[in-house]
């Protein structure tokens, strides 16, 4: 008897001791989010590239990469906020500019505590744009509707990250230029 409760603690140490490795190790070293496919369309324009975000009232001021969805998957960088090239440029009239990232303490971890009404100013290589929160939600990562541009979206910049259990939902805060 004693065997095999040794046994049984033996297995439910090493089960705890495995899923917390894992939680550290996805905490520090995530995959890249991934949301399905979703349709987009390409900017040919000519505006200026994104280069930093902020947030000031979060305390969050960010380098921003710019980088292509590749099968589905989107790149991120450990060293600020991805800009999705497949959406539209910031401070165009029509269309949505999309902006990514980890949800890292340094990066955009506070970012959950945004509200509605806040501002982010994004800077550009020759001037910045401002724009205020309209809307902040948590969907499943299947639900891709909240990346496609809405006919009456002039403008807008979507800033997401991953939030939940394991980081198995996003958090997509959307933002009107003013």
């Amino acid at each position: 008897m004693k065997l095999r409760l040794w046994v049984t603690s033996a297995l439910l140490s090493l089960v705890c001791f495995t899923s917390a490795g894992f939680l550290i190790y996805e905490r520090f070293y995530p995959l890249s989010p991934v949301f399905a496919a979703a349709s987009s369309e390409k900017s040919t324009a000519s505006a200026s590239v994104p280069v930093n975000l902020k947030i000031s009232a979060l305390g969050i001021d960010l380098p921003v990469v710019a980088a292509r969805s590749v099968s589905g998957r989107f790149p991120t960088t450990r060293e600020g906020i991805t800009y999705l090239k497949d959406s539209s440029l910031p401070g165009e009239p029509a269309g949505v500019a999309v902006f990514y990232g980890h949800n890292w303490p340094r990066l955009l971890g506070n970012l959950k505590e945004i509200q509605v009404g806040q501002t982010i100013t994004l800077g550009l290589q020759d001037s910045e744009i401002t724009y205020r929160v309209d809307s902040i939600v948590v969907v499943s990562p299947s639900e891709v509707s909240v990346l496609s541009p809405v006919p009456d979206w002039a403008g807008r910049l979507i800033l997401y990250t991953c939030s939940g259990f394991l980081d198995s939902r996003r958090l997509v805060v959307t933002a009107t230029a003013i």
